[in-house]
């Protein structure tokens, strides 16, 4: 007693007579659906990704030789590849050369140290860095950090931004 192909229509089903109970896991794979079949709005939030982000206008201090964190930002981690974007303006009001170096951190992990960066006067200088890490899983901590290496004078941070990503495929 086979029903044969192409009989049993949508038209023939009752709506919601067939439930996630009637159907065995692993049943339906990629070859069953149509290709984009799957939207955006049916993906469950950070099913795919986990976006987590940070920004402040306003400037931070870092004085003598201390690291200091401008930027932080939190998430929970299922631990897969993290993409972390940090950012922001260094500035001095003293017409005097400084210098100041970046670094990422997780928690205390020093993951990217970079600099010195060089700021003559008034000037204004950019600072950004990007670089990819496989965190373990749970809360993970992303902290951008800055030091003055030379000069008399603070620095100041302004335009604040931590982002990270996990990409979870």
């Amino acid at each position: 007693n086979e029903i044969a192909t192409n009989t049993i229509t949508a038209g023939e089903i009752a709506t919601n007579t067939i439930t996630a109970g009637e159907i065995s896991t692993g049943a339906i794979n990629s070859s069953e659906l149509n290709t984009n079949a799957v939207t955006t709005v049916k993906i469950v939030s950070n099913a795919v990704t986990i976006p987590a982000a940070a920004y402040t206008a306003t400037g931070i201090v870092s004085s003598s030789g201390n690291w200091t964190t401008v930027q932080a930002v939190s998430f929970s981690s299922t631990g897969y590849g993290v993409e972390i974007s940090c950012s922001g303006v260094m500035s001095t009001t003293v017409t005097q050369q400084h210098s100041g170096q970046i670094r990422i951190r997780r928690g205390s992990t020093v993951l990217y140290q970079a600099g010195p960066y060089y700021i003559s006067g008034s000037e204004n200088v950019s600072l950004s860095a990007m670089i990819s890490d496989i965190p373990p899983s749970g809360v993970q901590t992303y902290s951008f950090d800055i030091v003055r290496t030379s000069g008399a004078n603070d620095l100041t941070v302004s335009n604040r931004y931590v982002r990270t990503l996990e990409l979870k495929r």
